[in-house]
């Protein structure tokens, strides 16, 4: 499934920024942890020690995620998996944040041991931060692009239908020449069928000489003279 440049670009932005700040938050545990070595307890160490480790493992991932190619699962799981890893870190440190002690008998160095743990208190919830606000956005970015895809797929789809319906035989316009038309005869048809009709309107020749006789009988009984006795 292709995706655009700009939110490929953006998750590339996004995934530098998460390096770049895991990369900082490591280093500044690293002098934390090689300034303050005698004067942290040994609980303190160790979890600075695991937040250290979480924070490289996150470096790594996150790169990895920059060179292979785009999976939205792929990312969902890793980014799942470092989320996990560092709400898990932070909340145990924020647990056992008012048990933390600092070995030192001067008030100065004490009060900066004190100062330095609650720093990475409050910044050791940074990351978590940035991991759930690209995690909200790649979800949303790819439920986006999945429906912009799927509408796209489904418009193709009616307009294919649409125009393979409109190219069967069944579907195609009428043109005027499937169309019958009553015939015109020429003047010498017509003349050639009132002909005809005349012809067959004609009587028959044994009923027109039955009539003739007829007359002549009728003309013969009157031009006799009459009788004597008539007179």
């Amino acid at each position: 499934m292709q995706y655009p440049c700009v939110f490929l670009k953006t998750r590339t932005i996004a995934l530098g920024s998460l390096s770049l700040a895991s990369l900082l938050w490591a280093i500044l545990l690293s002098v934390v942890l090689f300034s303050q070595w005698d004067v942290l307890d040994v609980a303190e160490r160790s979890f600075i020690v695991v937040m250290l480790v979480i924070h490289t493992i996150t470096i790594v991932m996150l790169l990895i995620l920059l060179i292979v190619i785009f999976r939205p699962w792929l990312d969902a799981a890793r980014i799942m998996f470092l989320l996990m890893a560092h709400i898990g870190a932070a909340g145990t440190f924020a647990y056992w944040y008012p048990r933390f002690t600092c070995l030192s008998q001067d008030p100065n160095q004490e009060g900066v041991c004190k100062l330095i743990i609650a720093y990475i208190l409050i910044i050791s919830w940074l990351v978590p931060i940035l991991l759930v606000i690209y995690g909200a956005g790649l979800g949303l970015m790819v439920w986006w692009h999945r429906m912009s895809t799927t509408q796209t797929v489904v418009v193709a789809d009616e307009e294919s239908d649409i125009e393979r319906r409109l190219s069967t035989p069944d579907m195609k316009q009428r043109t005027p020449s499937t169309f019958t038309f009553p015939r015109h005869f020429s003047s010498s048809e017509r003349f050639s069928n009132v002909s005809a009709g005349s012809r067959y309107s004609e009587p028959n020749p044994s009923r027109k000489s039955s009539h003739s006789e007829d007359g002549l009988r009728v003309a013969a009984r009157l031009s006799k003279p009459p009788p004597v006795f008539h007179f």
